[in-house]
């Protein structure tokens, strides 16, 4: 049975865990490589897949390595917006599913890509961190 106390604490975790999904937006908007690793996972199970068949990372050593090179390919994007989201938090973990809409520009082009975002995440040290990311860019 779920208690009044343990509604508050997953409410807590979500709270923390939203503020990470800003967290992570804000750095990528921004192109700001150092800072979405933070958010990283520091288990080498870690496992991030982008849009592009060579946009894989595995393991915390190889993101610290080879992530800036990954997101500097990354248009000069200008917001995100969560145009949906569901979410489970539960006893450490965690998992986000998006439909994200990025706005970039750049000189006299700008335009929107759509993705479908899918993260799960666990509890490090008190904050949450990305365990797992997979990006996608759906089929019209």
């Amino acid at each position: 049975m779920t208690t009044k106390t343990d509604r508050a604490d997953l409410k807590t975790d979500q709270q923390r865990l939203e503020a990470q999904l800003e967290a992570l937006y804000e750095a990528w908007r921004v192109r700001n490589a150092p800072n979405m690793r933070k958010l990283f996972s520091n288990d080498e199970r870690l496992l991030l897949w982008g849009t592009d068949r060579w946009e894989r990372v595995e393991g915390r050593a190889e993101a610290d390595r080879e992530f800036d090179s990954w997101i500097a390919t990354c248009p000069p994007w200008s917001s995100f917006e969560v145009t949906h989201r569901e979410m489970e938090v539960r006893e450490g973990i965690a998992w986000v599913a998006e439909e994200v809409t990025g706005l970039w520009s750049r000189e006299t082009e700008s335009g929107a890509t759509y993705f479908r975002i899918t993260t799960g995440w666990e509890e490090e040290g008190g904050e949450w961190r990305i365990r797992h990311a997979h990006i996608d860019l759906p089929l019209d």
